[in-house]
């Protein structure tokens, strides 16, 4: 996905550096985003253009076929996220903000409907399989799918990790937790906005991001809690 805002034929060289940069990198198609105008008009026709026009070059290493482009999203303000300073308003910030979000999203799949070829997205994702890389060349062997990090095995816990997980602290990518999990971490949550001490027995603690200068005022007065974090580093776990 190219932010073609900005470009247009810029977005199939955008795109052929990323396949050139990872050869062993499936790049099995195209879709530009903040398109100007309709999905038949001028710009969309440029990056099209651009796009089959380095298909001799711009390929899907797992199935040897040019890179398709699907098609562009208009630029639409009903869709955009509101910015603040240091990052985006959270969908579960408040009703308001649910609802908000709710209808962004609609309207988001309305414009995907419309606007991309669904079919040849989904028919590229049944493409399941690369070839494996070989020391010799190119091997047309297909390599397996690896197996889902929501579904892999877990080892058996080997430390607790206390995490914390509010509206100060709630920037968090999933893939890490479930990495951790697999790693054999136990992680424990904690408020540092209302619990007032730590998780008992833990090995490490976890702030992700988020918008703790918004909150500033009620970690200020959660003491205990602070104690609690400034006691455990100065222990040396």
């Amino acid at each position: 996905v190219v932010d073609a805002s900005a470009c247009a034929r810029s977005v199939a060289a955008t795109a052929l550096g990323h396949a050139t940069f990872d050869p062993q990198m499936r790049l099995g198609g195209v879709v530009a985003n903040m398109i100007g105008g309709s999905k038949d008009g001028a710009h969309v026709r440029w990056i099209r253009d651009a796009v089959e026009s380095a298909s001799g070059v711009l390929r899907d290493c797992g199935t040897n076929e040019p890179a398709m482009f699907f098609g562009g999203l208009p630029r639409d303000k009903q869709c955009s996220i509101p910015e603040r300073h240091l990052g985006l308003h959270m969908p579960d910030e408040s009703e308001e903000a649910t609802v908000e979000a709710s209808r962004r999203f609609d309207r988001l799949v309305a414009l995907m409907e419309e606007n991309l070829d669904l079919d040849g997205i989904l028919e590229l994702g049944r493409t399941c399989s690369m070839p494996m890389p070989s020391l010799h060349g190119h091997s047309q062997i297909p390599m397996a799918i690896p197996t889902p990090i929501s579904k892999a095995k877990t080892t058996q816990n080997r430390c607790r990790i206390g995490i914390a997980d509010d509206a100060a602290f709630c920037f968090y990518y999933a893939d890490n937790l479930h990495l951790l999990k697999q790693a054999g971490a136990e992680l424990v949550p904690f408020s540092p906005l209302s619990s007032t001490h730590l998780p008992p027995n833990i090995d490490g603690l976890y702030f992700g991001g988020g918008y703790p200068e918004l909150h500033a005022a009620e970690l200020e007065k959660n003491e205990s809690l602070r104690k609690d974090v400034l006691s455990f580093c100065n222990s040396g776990a």
